[in-house]
């Protein structure tokens, strides 16, 4: 990490764990030039930084202030929260529906095995209710459908990616196990069922429409878990 960016987040760590509201005002330079022991140029340039997101605002000689801009823009970005998970789901329908599809057309045999192995340990960790496994088992199978599309960039896309998708599984399996939905967990069953059988097939148009169909299922239950919980 470049020391400019490392200055960025210390400041915003510094913000979240001081509890500092909009309209608090930051410590001077000096205080934060010592306290990190950088420069205060350096400090003054990761303010300059954080104003022009409106993350901050300056006044001249009067110091720096924190802004509602900040505190919304970082619940935005908290993967705990539902807006987040609904921009994972979002995220995760334009990348799978395209590795389902390359999956269909290029998995070898070697590829195909994987991906039933996947499914299998999916079942017997749902059958054994061992829940946090299950939801790992499922991420690796998605994981598994952009490796055997053999696109480096989808494969990259998707490791990068692997922490929000775990995350993103974990609360649809979640939300199931909180409703104590069996037909929850049967519907997830048969949606990547019906994905692993079209990819075996080598039917790239199949394959698309079930991820597609599977993501839709699972935004919708998200959702309305997130309509239910604010009532």
């Amino acid at each position: 990490m470049r020391l400019s960016d490392l200055i960025l987040e210390k400041l915003i760590a510094l913000v979240q764990e001081h509890g500092l509201q909009a309209g608090d005002r930051l410590p001077s330079e000096r205080s934060l030039a010592t306290q990190f022991g950088v420069s205060r140029p350096a400090i003054r340039e990761a303010i300059r930084t954080l104003a022009s997101r409106q993350w901050l605002t300056t006044k001249h000689g009067g110091g720096s202030y924190v802004t509602e801009q900040f505190h919304h823009s970082h619940h935005a970005l908290d993967p705990s929260t539902a807006s987040y998970q609904q921009h994972i789901i979002e995220a995760r329908q334009i990348i799978e529906a395209s590795t389902a599809w390359h999956a269909a057309l290029r998995a070898t045999d070697e590829d195909k095995q994987r991906l039933k192995q996947c499914l299998d340990a999916i079942e017997a960790l749902q059958q054994t209710a061992q829940h946090q496994q299950a939801a790992i088992a499922d991420a690796h199978f998605h994981l598994a459908i952009a490796e055997a599309s053999h696109n480096v960039v989808f494969v990259q896309i998707m490791r990068g990616f692997f922490q929000h998708l775990l995350s993103n599984v974990e609360k649809n399996r979640q939300s199931a196990l909180h409703e104590s939905s069996c037909f929850a967990s049967d519907q997830l069953t048969l949606q990547h069922r019906a994905l692993l059988d079209a990819i075996l097939q080598g039917d790239a148009q199949q394959a698309q429409a079930a991820a597609i169909h599977h993501l839709d299922y699972v935004h919708q239950r998200l959702a309305h878990r997130h309509t239910n919980t604010v009532r």
